[in-house]
């Protein structure tokens, strides 16, 4: 691991290097090659290291599995599932000899798997999914958290995630606003008061909890760390334990906090802690399918987000320009590493590069690499690819091998570079292009929850998940449409962040004011009905002060819409009437512009149209509610609509307070009618017959008929089913009746007709043996009724918020109390909220440099590093919620969610990036102007006084941001997944791999793809393999059958019926037996002089990760050390055994772990027992105070030299040497020149390990006898080399002859 530091400019880095350290000599020959789990380091590829320095900085230090089952497993990582390759690894680079290649464990499920296989990753449970009754239940809950209730509104944000498996949470206390104590999910509650946003929770684990009924389990929490009652000190945080009976022999859990987001809490919660003063409500955290609780799918590495290049205009779409991506999959690199970018200088007219420096730091911020003075031209030496590198590995999983990606050699230990096809290609259209920005994680979309409301109301979604395009509204520097009380329409998804937001009680003196609608970048194909492409195209609505605008002047794409008021006095009756004639100006519908009051149309010649605009924008092909949504219909093949997000409910009567209140949802007005019954048309036998299949809950009004031998045919009704006021729910569906019937009646050997109000009948041309008639009869569809949107003045048409289709509840992630047990509200309310109530809810994101969030409560110098800054407060520590916002999105075999997407690809609508920042949006303190922080827009802001200090002074230059020293921020690394279970202790246990197949075992694939790509040995080199602790015969097979076929590598195994540690047997350890051992070992009938296996397990203490635990570990992991050892004190051909090389005390060398007993004592009689069985005994002296292996026997049966450790090993390192040694005359001449450089240099090898006694005597043969002419011309050349090896003393025989006292010596 080298140190990586390249300097900017000419300077000093004073460093203490202590030299006086004896050296370390590790050869670059082979060594040992060991498989198993880490905590770090690349995955699922061999890794060669060759210090113990070294190895413990890639793949961390061992874990021993010490602590209890309640450690914080979920943040803290699997602390209890001891890790035996790492101690192995140890142990052999302790002794300083030879490399180790270390192949990591994580998950990756086969390319076959199905649905009934154990997929990578972790579910609470298989078949998850909310359920009414709690023993059923199996869901994600969410725990939102809302401040102060202000005006019947409240801010909230996702405060912790409960993963519960049959069982059901309640939160306890007074339900908000009301006084009434209840224990319910899906229902807000006041917090307890004491300490900020303290609650009460209930756990129930019965069939149907009865009210007041005693819960299982009760907590009073808080999130704020230290604190008596902190969230993560009272609930349980191992998800190892809804398995506690299987790992630990206790009773299992039925539930496990994960996520907990405290600094998202105190941001929304404030300091006061009065109860009341805050809310909470539990909900499922479900969307369609996709479950929370469903964390399935493969080891991926983290990245960065994308970098963006600097902007040169405002509202522009920054470029993106590369991203940097862990060479390290999995989580623990994201936990504890960052990158910064430093250094920023803008290129010139002289030199157009602009130059950056990229570190990598680690989450103290030391920096670990430094690479300066990078650039983004392909063409410099300085380019970002070729100084960091840009390589990577792909497995190719039919000729099963890894294929290097990329062109240039990775620098960097931790990171490789993906830039995009504008950078590689040199397209961008800045030549100064720099990275000033990042992209942040991307997180679900905020929602909305309105009292009374059937559904959550998604912030910024699209309809029925269509292509989405994007509408902005804009408003103009008057930015009024003014009443007694001020402006009642603003930009962005709620009144305090945006959207259009009007509101309650108005009166209007409209005065000129202009809104332009602006289409922005959307998909080319998005066109108006006049076939004008939308991109780019902004259109102005001019209102105007008086009756009659047909005199006036309007521009081409210009709307004028006349709003002068009736007379003085006259007061419009609802903000609806302005709502109406803006959205049916922005569909092209003139006569509905007109505005009117009690009914009466209050002006003349309303509505000019420019020129370009009346053919732009098209009739909606649904109607809109002007209560709550502003709809501009765009119509191509696509049927795509962009909506400019409204109000929300209705202005009078008992439910005027919602009115106006956010904006965010969507709603059609079509109303579906539902199919309620089908049938069957019947011809001349009951096999000649045509079926009639009703459409779903989501499509109603579609039917599919098959008449008999033909294929399908699908009708669908052409209505439009909006509800104008004049309509009904009867004459909706007579209007359904009628058109589906007309369209059915088109179908060849059918009669259709209405045959009533509510019903088509069916008939078939041919009469059948018992009728040719299907009725299918319609009742209201899954919209519930027909409601009368269009008229704002029923206070009983509450808009109910939310999509029509609970498909598309996909959006939003959240299930309320239709499916959640111990609901607080009925099926058709999603929760359970006070009076009038409208919360609005953002997922957490990490924090920013933004206003007042440095340390000392103020803004930021200017060498401070901006960016992620994610401490609690203003605390000098990061908040250990950083790890929660880092981690991988939920995902399932049917739905993948990621944080990572292409330069091209678009992000699901279920997204949002949850930040995206840039040096561009860095604001000036106005009061200290030393001081500085983010604000996010401030580039595009119209204002002087509300813009950045980029946008007035620019980047570079003697004023710029850059000359000020604000060139540097930092970004996070985020994405990574272990593809493991979580759930289990060891995930790769015997017990996990048992009875396995590669297709429906994600464990048991993921061993044998390790073992695939090291099967090449001239890919990877070795002389030693294991896997400690594997005994699963499947794979210590596979292990058997690699070194038969390579012959390069000597495998190390364990065997089955020794000890067995708790985790493969219900929480209770297993001593095994010696007899039990031989058993299973001849029961497979071995001869292979490639293996070898020992026994028992020893006791090792841990001094490198410097906690002391001690942990017992199988006896592989002494079998390498011994050989390590052995091989450091004298050579690889001595026997690793015996109390000169065999002793383990010591395991390896001095630095290595000790061995500080056996499981087992083994007597001289066990010893015979286990060497008559080629076990090799390890043994414990007390009498000596030492442990040895006593005894280096292989799995050969077959008597011969090669039944010897030693011997096995001499032939091994013979091979690879003479192997080096021949690869230099391959394709030199045939001859007998050659043949003599090859026998002088294979001589002085086989004299050298003679001398070394490794060797009694050899022969060499190579001339005309051995490669003959024959051989000559096939091109062979044939040398024979005899080898006597010397073999071990392993028996002593010592005859003690006492004489007379005459005899003479």
């Amino acid at each position: 691991m080298p140190r990586r530091f390249d300097f900017v400019s000419p300077g000093i880095q004073l460093t203490e290097v202590d030299q006086s350290q004896l050296p370390v000599t590790t050869t670059n020959e082979p060594g040992p090659l060991i498989v198993g789990r880490a905590l770090a380091g690349p995955a699922m590829k061999p890794i060669r290291v060759k210090t113990l320095e070294d190895f413990n900085e890639v793949f961390g230090i061992g874990i021993a599995g010490k602590g209890g089952s309640d450690n914080d497993i979920w943040r803290e990582g699997n602390t209890l599932g001891p890790t035996y390759g790492i101690y192995a690894a140890q142990a052999h680079l302790a002794s300083n000899t030879t490399p180790v290649t270390f192949v990591r464990l994580l998950g990756e499920h086969n390319s076959e798997a199905n649905s009934n296989a154990e997929y990578a990753g972790w579910a609470i449970d298989n078949s998850a999914a909310p359920n009414r009754a709690p023993t059923h239940n199996a869901a994600a809950y969410g725990l939102f958290v809302f401040g102060e209730t202000s005006a019947n509104k409240a801010t909230g944000s996702l405060a912790a995630i409960f993963y519960v498996t049959g069982a059901a949470l309640a939160l306890y206390g007074n339900k908000a606003g009301t006084g009434v104590v209840t224990a319910s999910a899906g229902t807000l509650i006041d917090s307890l008061g004491g300490s900020v946003a303290k609650f009460k929770m209930y756990l129930y684990n019965t069939e149907n909890p009865a009210v007041g009924e005693t819960p299982a389990e009760e907590f009073t929490f808080n999130f704020t760390p230290g604190t008596s009652n902190y969230i993560r000190d009272q609930f349980n945080t191992n998800p190892q334990l809804l398995k506690a009976n299987k790992n630990f022999g206790l009773t299992n859990k039925s539930y496990f906090l994960g996520e907990t987001f405290e600094e998202s809490v105190r941001s929304v919660a404030g300091t006061d802690t009065t109860a009341g003063k805050q809310t909470a409500i539990l909900l499922a955290l479900n969307s369609g399918s996709l479950d929370y609780g469903h964390q399935k799918k493969q080891a991926t590495a983290a990245k960065t987000g994308w970098f963006i290049n600097r902007k040169t205009a405002q509202n522009q779409t920054p470029d993106k320009l590369f991203r940097l991506v862990a060479i390290h999959e999995g989580e623990w690199i994201q936990n504890n590493y960052k990158v910064n970018i430093k250094d920023l200088v803008l290129g010139n007219s002289l030199v157009p590069n602009s130059k950056f420096t990229v570190e990598i730091c680690d989450k103290n911020n030391n920096v670990v690499e430094q690479f300066s003075n990078l650039t983004l031209d392909p063409g410099s030496e300085n380019y970002i690819s070729k100084v960091i590198g840009d390589q990577y590995l792909a497995w190719d999983s039919t000729n099963l091998k890894y294929n290097v990606r990329g062109e240039y050699l990775n620098n960097s230990n931790y990171v490789y570079v993906e830039v995009t096809t504008k950078v590689a290609k040199q397209e961008l259209n800045d030549r100064h292009a720099l990275p000033v920005g990042c992209h942040g994680p991307l997180r679900p979309k905020g929602f909305t929850l309105i009292q009374g409301s059937s559904g959550p109301n998604t912030h910024n979604d699209d309809e029925d998940n269509k292509t989405q395009a994007t509408a902005t509204l804009t408003i103009d520097d008057s930015r009024k449409i003014q009443t007694g009380t001020g402006m009642v329409v603003s930009a962005g998804i709620d009144e305090a962040n945006g959207g259009i937001h009007v509101s309650n009680n108005v009166r209007t003196d409209l005065d000129a004011d202009t809104l332009t609608i602006t289409f922005g970048a959307v998909d080319a194909a998005i066109k108006g009905a006049n076939g004008t492409s939308l991109a780019s195209t902004a259109i102005e609505i001019v209102m105007k002060n008086e009756a009659d605008v047909s005199g006036e002047t309007v521009g081409a794409n210009q709307i004028m819409i006349s709003c002068n008021k009736n007379n003085n006095t006259a007061n419009y009756d609802s903000v609806a009437h302005v709502a109406t004639a803006i959205a049916a100006v922005i569909n092209g519908d003139q006569n509905n512009a007109i505005l009117t009051v009690d009914g009466a149309r209050t002006f003349n010649q309303s509505v000019k149209f420019g020129s370009n605009v009346s053919g732009l924008l098209a009739t909606p092909t649904n109607g809109g509610d002007p209560d709550s949504v502003f709809v501009a219909t765009v119509v191509n093949t696509s049927g795509v609509k962009l909506q400019l997000r409204g109000s929300q409910g209705v202005d009078s009567g008992t439910n005027a307070a919602n009115f106006g209140a956010y904006g965010g949802a969507w709603a059609s007005t079509t109303s579906h009618v539902k199919i309620a019954s089908s049938g069957t048309l019947l011809a001349n036998s009951t096999s000649d017959q045509t079926t009639v299949t009703a459409g779903d809950a989501t499509d109603a009004t579609t039917i599919t008929v098959t008449i008999a031998g033909g294929s399908p045919v699908t009708k669908t009704a052409n209505v439009d089913f909006f509800v104008d006021g004049n309509d009904n729910d009867a004459t909706a569906i007579t209007n359904t009746v009628t058109n589906l019937a007309a369209a059915l009646n088109a179908i060849s050997g059918i009669a259709a007709a209405g045959s009533s109000a509510t019903t088509v009948t069916l008939t078939h041309d041919v009469a059948g043996t018992t009728g040719n008639t299907a009725v299918l009869a319609f009742a209201n569809g899954a919209s519930g009724t027909f409601t009368n949107q269009g008229n704002a003045n029923d206070a009983s048409e509450l808009f109910t918020g939310g999509l029509d289709n609970t498909d598309d509840f996909f959006h939003a992630f959240v299930e309320g109390n239709a499916t959640i047990p111990l609901g607080g509200g009925d099926a058709t309310t999603f929760a359970h909220l006070p009076t009038s109530f409208v919360g609005s809810v953002k997922f957490p994101s990490l924090r920013l440099t933004d206003v007042n969030s440095n340390s000392n409560g103020k803004n930021y110098p200017p060498t401070a590093l901006f960016g992620v800054r994610h401490h609690r407060g203003t605390s000098t520590r990061r908040d250990d919620s950083y790890i929660d916002l880092v981690r991988s999105l939920p995902s399932d075999a049917s739905h993948t969610l990621k944080h990572h997407y292409g330069e091209n690809d678009s992000i699901p609508d279920a997204l949002e990036y949850s930040y995206i920042f840039s040096l561009d949006d860095i604001f000036q303190d106005t009061n200290n102007t030393s001081t500085y922080y983010y604000k996010s827009g401030s580039y595009d802001e119209v204002s002087a006084g509300d813009q950045s200090y980029s946008q007035k002074n620019g980047l570079g230059g003697t004023n710029g941001l850059f000359t000020k020293k604000i060139r540097q921020f930092q970004v996070p690394l985020f994405g990574g997944f272990d593809g493991l279970d979580i759930t289990e202790v060891e995930p790769f246990s015997n017990t996990n791999l048992t009875d396995k197949t590669r297709v429906n075992s994600y464990a048991y694939n993921s061993v044998f793809k390790a073992l695939e790509t090291i099967s090449d040995p001239e890919v990877v080199t070795y002389d030693l393999i294991s896997l400690p602790g594997v005994t699963n015969t499947d794979v210590t097979d596979e292990v058997l059958s690699l070194v038969s076929d390579r012959q390069d590598a000597l495998a190390i195994i364990d065997i089955p019926s020794g000890y067995q540690p708790g985790y493969e047997n219900n929480g209770s350890s297993v001593a095994g037996s010696i007899d039990g051992t031989i058993n299973n070992l001849e029961g497979r009938v071995i001869n292979n002089s490639y293996a070898a296996t020992y026994y028992p397990w020893v006791r090792l203490r841990d001094r490198v990760g410097g906690q002391n635990d001690v942990l017992y570990v199988p006896p592989s992991v002494a079998a390498i050390g011994a050989l390590g050892k052995s091989q450091g004190l004298s050579e690889l051909w001595f026997a690793p055994a015996g109390f000169n090389r065999g002793g383990i005390n010591e395991l390896g060398g001095p630095k290595g772990p000790i061995i500080t007993g056996t499981w087992e004592h083994l007597t001289k009689d066990d010893r015979d027992k286990l060497y008559a069985a080629n076990i090799n005994p390890i043994a414990r002296f007390p009498s000596l105070d030492q442990i040895v292996i006593f005894g280096q026997k292989t799995l050969q049966q077959t008597p011969s030299a090669l039944d010897r450790i030693n011997v096995r090993r001499l032939m091994i390192h013979l091979k690879y040497r003479i192997g080096l040694i021949a690869n230099t005359i391959l394709f030199d001449q045939n001859v007998r020149t050659t043949w003599n450089r090859f026998k002088f240099q294979a001589s002085a090898v086989l004299n050298d390990i003679q001398g070394r006694l490794g060797i009694v005597e050899y022969k060499l043969e190579l001339d005309e006898k051995t490669t003959t002419a024959d051989l000559v011309d096939r091109n062979i050349m044939y040398a024979k080399i005899f080898i006597k090896p010397a073999r071990s003393i392993e028996f002593i025989a010592v005859d003690f002859v006492i004489t007379r006292s005459g005899v003479e010596f």
